[in-house]
């Protein structure tokens, strides 16, 4: 019963120090302003691109940060966090190139102008998470994590706050 303990605490410090590496990336790329560039005719939504996918990957890092936390303290809200985290960032690396093609193949004058806005800085934009996506990060913890809480559920081994050890008295709280 202890391998799916140190599971989810090695997945919970993986999750921070991801969370940590993508917010470093993310801040650096902010600072370097290179994206604001001189506008070009074929991308001119290209900012707006950037700091939406910056936006996204914002979201994304702060509950990596917060289930990372959860899963260290062996809490199981962490796991339905990382769950939700890393099948989100799935669809959306699977789900963003689709509408990219989408909207190139739409024609007109301002879908495909869009999509190329877009392509442009996708890179760019998603280097908060482009790391442990790249590594196939997400789909591991996703095995491993949920392996490691049906062992957990089974054996009533999640929040060890709640497993009943002995609790401090009403009193023994307000002296504290």
């Amino acid at each position: 019963m202890r391998l799916p303990r140190i599971t989810v605490r090695v997945f919970g410090i993986l999750n921070i120090t991801f969370g940590l590496v993508g917010f470093y990336f993310v801040a650096d790329g902010l600072a370097r302003h290179w994206h604001l560039g001189v506008s070009r005719p074929e991308t001119p939504h290209s900012a707006i691109a950037y700091y939406t996918t910056v936006g996204v990957n914002v979201l994304f890092l702060v509950f990596l940060l917060v289930s990372g936390i959860l899963l260290v303290k062996r809490r199981r809200k962490g796991l339905v966090i990382s769950n939700a985290v890393f099948s989100c960032e799935i669809g959306y690396w699977v789900l963003i190139p689709l509408l990219l093609m989408l909207l190139g193949a739409i024609g007109g004058e301002t879908a495909p102008k869009v999509g190329m806005s877009v392509a442009a800085v996708f890179g760019t934009g998603n280097v908060g998470i482009a790391l442990h996506s790249l590594i196939g990060y997400p789909l591991i913890a996703l095995i491993f994590l949920n392996l490691a809480d049906r062992s957990l559920r089974r054996g009533g081994h999640w929040d060890p706050s709640r497993r009943g050890g002995p609790a401090l008295p009403d009193s023994d709280l307000s002296r504290g």
